[in-house]
């Protein structure tokens, strides 16, 4: 029985991650770490806390997130999976969390660095 309970489980997060790593563009940088809470929106709606890798380590970039959950209230973990968007050191992802099956919120820190290009500095020459 849990067996399947835990194959039913493992599709439902190859699927999950077959439809959102599309959206999450082409990873052009490292994978950056996610500390910060969620909330899961779902029979039992509940804050948590969570910890997650993202694809890229670039501010305001699209991300695919996949990470743990620990909901103190209920006293359940999760494993969730998303996708999100990075800014300067945050970073917010709406995931699905396939082992309590809810739809997820997180917000949080992200190890980030600037994607602009150096800055070069400014010369002007003047004529005689």
């Amino acid at each position: 029985m849990y067996l399947i309970h835990w194959r039913i489980i493992v599709k439902k997060v190859l699927l999950t991650l077959a439809v959102l790593l599309p959206l999450a563009g082409t990873v052009t940088a490292d994978p950056a770490a996610f500390a910060g809470i969620t909330y899961g929106f779902g029979g039992q709606d509940t804050f948590g806390f969570t910890v997650k890798v993202v694809s890229s380590d670039e501010e305001n970039k699209t991300v695919a997130a996949a990470g743990f959950s620990y909901y103190p209230n209920t006293m359940k973990t999760g494993f969730d999976v998303g996708v999100g968007r990075n800014f300067d050191k945050s970073g917010l992802v709406l995931g699905y969390d396939v082992i309590n099956q809810m739809t997820t919120f997180s917000a949080g820190w992200v190890d980030t660095k600037s994607s602009s290009a150096p800055k070069v500095p400014l010369t002007i020459e003047l004529a005689p």
